[in-house]
Order: structure tokens, then sequence, then C-alpha cells
């Protein structure tokens, strides 16, 4: 049943069948203890190994996408570490910086690992589910350590709380305890109600409630990325910054849908960056009339702000155009860009 529980638990996190490390080798040499072994450890990969093969054979052989999860063991890990430092020790208030909060998680992750690594049990089957992870912990790759919040500690979740059940209880293992849990410290953060979710909106609306808002219905103004012209929402958390900054990936030509629930014309301003990946030009239009133009740089911020833009009731398509198409960029992603749009900024100034 056990195993079965393992195994189902890896369709839904595919590190979860992991956890069939708790099962442990054959009760004895005997061919029947090793037969039931095995059976047990085909209950626990064939499920996810099931699923693989149908994704397979429906969807044909896949990309690189992912391939930048793992890396040789150490590497990152050590990575990380050294850049969390630098960046705490280059922090102007480093008690309520990103890095602080980055360092606190890494450090709890690595009194985890060191607990198993220092205090084995083979006999023990939690600590070989917590071993297990903390093997994990050195071969995760760039993809799972950047970003704030890492996903290190997501995925690790299984050897934390391994951790927890088996440290023993008084004495100076308090200190282990409490070293092994620092990240709890910076949850608070990670749950700030101005932190937007990765699937937010990815804008922002400025002004007096009374253009923001209709009094009839309290409706207010929003801005919707047409999906066939955009990827997924991406936010990141930088350094020395409170709030996350935000953006999404263009298809290639796309369009930005401004709704007013207003029965009057709004005045607005528009702010936003655009960055891309190789050189080209975007132009901005607005009701067919060019409303901004440049040529974007690549690993550059290209800040554009429109003036004297009227919304009328209803919609306000906002069309973004390139000269080129779209690029596959490498590295393993699947998709292709064009250039991304980050930080919209409504600003409303005044009515008509």
């Amino acid at each position: 049943m056990g195993a079965l529980v393992f195994g189902l638990s890896g369709l839904g996190k595919d590190t979860g069948i992991q956890c069939g490390c708790a099962l442990g080798p054959p009760a004895s040499r005997a061919p029947r203890a090793r037969i039931a072994f095995l059976c047990q450890a085909a209950l626990v990969a064939l499920p996810l190994a099931i699923w693989v093969i149908c994704l397979r054979l429906l969807l044909g052989p896949g990309d690189a996408l992912g391939s930048s999860n793992f890396s040789v063991p150490g590497v990152e890990v050590t990575r990380k570490l050294l850049e969390t430092v630098s960046s705490l020790v280059a922090e102007r208030h480093p008690l309520s910086s990103v890095a602080l909060f980055d360092a606190l998680v890494l450090a709890g992750l690595l009194a985890q690992f060191l607990f198993f690594a220092l205090r084995i049990r083979w006999e023990d089957p939690w600590w070989r589910l917590g071993a297990s992870y903390a093997v994990l912990l050195l071969f995760l790759g760039n993809a799972v350590w950047v970003d704030y919040p890492s996903a290190a500690a997501r995925v690790l979740l299984p050897m934390t709380l391994a951790f927890n059940i088996r440290v023993p209880r008084g004495g100076w293992w308090a200190a282990v305890l409490i070293a092994g849990n620092l990240g709890i410290l910076g949850s608070v953060d990670f749950l700030r109600s101005n932190l937007p979710d990765h699937l937010g909106p990815c804008f922002v609306v400025d002004g007096p409630n009374e253009l923001r808002f209709n009094a009839k219905d309290n409706f207010g103004v929003t801005a919707t990325y047409a999906p066939s012209n955009w990827w997924a929402p991406e936010s990141e958390r930088m350094p020395g910054k409170r709030d996350r900054d935000s953006w999404r990936w263009s298809k290639g030509d796309a369009t930005i849908t401004i709704h007013n629930p207003q029965p009057f014309i709004v005045l607005a301003e528009l702010s936003f960056g655009m960055a891309t990946p190789d050189p080209r030009a975007a132009i901005v239009t607005i009701e067919g009339r060019i409303a901004w133009r440049a040529a974007l740089k690549p690993a550059s911020d290209n800040l554009a702000v429109i003036t004297g833009i009227e919304l009328p009731p209803g919609d306000t398509p906002i069309q973004f155009r390139t000269d080129r198409p779209a690029v596959d960029v490498g590295n393993g992603e699947h998709r292709r860009f064009a250039f991304s749009v980050r930080d919209l900024k409504i600003s409303l100034v005044g009515r008509r």
C-alpha cells in the first residue's frame, strides 16, 4: 500500500517517487523477499513511467525543456551560496533585503542536508527518505535555484518534513532544529499582499478612484493581453526592491486591450519597459496612429512613456509591432520570443 501511494504521488510531483527509499531493502536474501521488493519498486516507478510513455505516444518526442533543472553535483548550490552572500554584503539594508530572506532559506536547507549527511541511520525509513532528497539537493540545476523565492525549498519539502520529524528533542538539538527552519522567517515576505502572483495581470492602474472605477458597478480600468499573442506572465524580485517586476513575452506582433468602464473619455499615460533577445525595431500604435517607436537593443532597458492617450468607453487596442519574427533563444527553451513588455503602468490623469 505504501509503494502504491508513493507511485501515485509521482503523478502529482515526479520527485515524489523518491519517497520509495523509505520502503527499505529486502528483509532477507530469500527469493520471495526479493521478489516482493521488486514488486514494491515497480509500484513506485510504474505509474510515472506509464504516464511519460503515454505523453510520448500522444505528443511525440519533446525538446530540451527542463534540461537546466539538474547539474553536476554541488555546482549550482555552491554558485547560489556565493551569489547570495555577495548580494547580502552589497545590500544597503540587509535586515529587510531579498538577499537576507534568500540566505535564510538556503541556510535552513544546508542545515537539513548536513543533518542527514552526518547522522547516518540506514535502518530508519525517515532517514532514508530525507537522505534521498539531500542527495537531490546536490544535483539541482540553475532553473531551481534562480529567482526569488527559489523553487528549491518547495522541491525539497519532503527533506524538511523528515528533518523535523527526526531531529531529537531537548538539549543542543534545539539549535539544530531552529537552524533547519530558518527559512520560515522569510515566509512573511513571501506572503506580502503587494506581491503579485506569477499568473497575475502584469499591469498596474494608477490615478484617482473616480477615474479608475465606475461608480455604478465598481468595475475598474483593466488591460487584457490577447492569449494568442503573448506567453504566460512571469515575475521576479530584484535586489533592493520591495515589489516584484512583472512582464510577458510576445510571440510576434501583439495586442494589449485597455478597457475603460466609464461612460466618458479618460485621459491616460502609458509607461512600460521593453526587452528583446536580438536587435529589432518596435512600433506601438493606437487606433492606427504611431504613438511610440524605438530600436530595441538586447540586454538593455528600453523604457517608453506615451502621453495624451484618450480612452473612450469600452475597449482601446494597443498594438505592439516589430520588424522581425520571434527567435529561438536556445538554453533548452521551447518558446520563441520577439519582445517583452515589462511593468506596464496605466496612469489616469483626467476625463473629457
